[in-house]
């Protein structure tokens, strides 16, 4: 069979520095957001020429009009696909919220003066993943290799932070879900955990609030 798509090799999957060619990856997907727009762009020409064809209007109008229907909803899937599971590779705090969680006490009679050790950690780890997006974004002098000088866009980043984030809420959430004894008290400690997950997280860099609906 044919190789219909092929990973180009500009794209090391095994760089630590890259994050996995994690700008490369990005830059990829958004050219397709591009692409959709220059296609809506033209779309007029396009359906003007093919219905002024008798030879094609019959044949290529349905299929026109279905492309472009389709094609921003695949683009979208294809985004959606890259910025949710791209996190995973990036950090991941489900081992390390599991057993922060199981060793911490929910069961306490006293309300609660602050928050988990453990969520503290958690902030750390996140301030950590954005500082080397952030270095990703910066690097766009091609020092080492012509990977290594794609700069990480923007957007990509903004999409990257409000899933990595989702992913860190929900397994603090999943941890708590595991606890078998819980009081007044210990209920106040999981939202005063989960309140200062969310401080931390606006504190490094705010959520974008219009990906934050969409998604």
């Amino acid at each position: 069979f044919p190789v219909i798509t092929k990973l180009s090799d500009m794209v090391d999957m095994s760089s630590e520095r890259s994050m996995s060619g994690l700008a490369v990856r990005c830059v990829a997907v958004e050219s397709l957001r591009f692409l959709t727009l220059v296609l809506e762009a033209v779309r007029p020409t396009v359906v003007a020429l093919i219905a002024g064809n008798p030879k094609f209007a019959k044949s290529h109008t349905d299929f026109c009009a279905s492309f472009f229907a389709r094609a921003p909803t695949i683009v979208d899937q294809a985004l959606y696909l890259m910025y949710s599971a791209a996190p995973a590779a990036m950090y991941s705090p489900m081992g390390f919220v599991a057993s922060a969680v199981a060793k911490a006490s929910y069961n306490g009679k006293q309300p609660p003066e602050e928050s988990n050790r453990y969520v503290s950690i958690l902030v750390n780890e996140l301030k950590r993943v954005w500082q080397r997006m952030e270095a990703l974004r910066a690097l766009a002098d091609g020092e080492s290799s012509m990977a290594d000088g794609i700069a990480l866009p923007r957007a990509s980043m903004e999409a990257l932070w409000v899933h990595i984030s989702a992913r860190c809420s929900e397994s603090l959430l999943e941890g708590f879900a595991t606890v078998r004894t819980c009081s007044v008290s210990g209920r106040g400690l999981m939202a005063m955990d989960l309140t200062a997950l969310y401080r931390g997280i606006r504190n490094i860099h705010p959520l974008d609030s219009a990906i934050v609906a969409a998604e």
